[in-house]
């Protein structure tokens, strides 16, 4: 399976057995997933104010065009986990769902709702790698089947866009 990463060359396939999901909690709760087959996406949205000047657009119309408020990112993550390992055998749901209620938010603002971070790393073994961290991840869906195996997640996190580590 591929998927494209924002930040490489737009056509450039990325096999997913090169890549690694690290999901953190504020403390020292993490898991290291890796998919045998699905798709990571995440889409980056901008929030523009399109002001017409007595009903028309156009600077040549004298009409204006600004960038509105920071608009959250979404992502969605699927497939089928081929290995995942943690040091107190944790799982992947546990950490982004916060089963229990014992992991600490990412999200350093009193009294705000869970999060996590997420860790996207592409390491092929031959050309050039990244690292890309996706900063206060909160769950808005999560799905599980049965019968394939196959896991979906999908949220939002608390960033504009990706930060890339290297």
């Amino acid at each position: 399976m591929y998927f494209i990463f924002g930040y490489l060359d737009v056509d450039a396939p990325i096999e997913l057995r090169y890549c690694t999901l690290l999901i953190e909690d504020g403390a020292s709760a993490a898991v290291e997933v890796t998919f045998d087959e699905g798709d990571f996406q995440y889409t980056v949205s901008k929030d523009w104010q399109y002001r017409p000047n007595r009903g028309k657009l156009g600077a040549a119309n004298g009409a204006s065009v600004t960038q509105g408020d920071d608009q959250p990112m979404s992502l969605s993550f699927q497939g089928r986990y081929s290995r995942y390992a943690s040091v107190s055998d944790m799982k992947p749901n546990e950490i982004l769902n916060n089963v229990g209620g014992g992991f600490t938010s990412t999200d350093s603002q009193a009294c705000a709702t869970y999060s996590c971070n997420l860790t996207l790393t592409y390491d092929p073994p031959c050309g050039d790698g990244e690292v890309l961290l996706f900063p206060d991840f909160r769950i808005d869906e999560s799905q599980f089947g049965i019968r394939d195996g196959q896991v979906s997640f999908t949220g939002r996190c608390n960033a504009s866009e990706p930060t890339k580590v290297s």
